[in-house]
């Protein structure tokens, strides 16, 4: 049985034409590296990062759309 995640402090959804970055903005937050490569989005990628901030603890979910 799935366990359901806890609902994010944030959720980011990122809309935009194909093909003009907003995987690449994904990756550079999330992994700090940019890789040379096309691959395209279908429907939907959904990330959660996790971050601390004067002592507490948030949660962000990206929502990564196909343009």
């Amino acid at each position: 049985m799935a366990r359901a995640m806890a609902p994010a402090d944030l959720k980011l959804i990122l809309l935009g034409d194909s093909a003009v970055g907003k995987s690449k903005l994904v990756e550079r937050f999330l992994l700090n590296d940019y890789e040379e490569r096309t691959s395209s989005t279908h429907a939907l990628t959904m990330y959660r990062h996790v971050t601390m901030h004067n002592g507490a603890e948030y949660k962000i979910d990206i929502w990564d759309t196909a343009g």
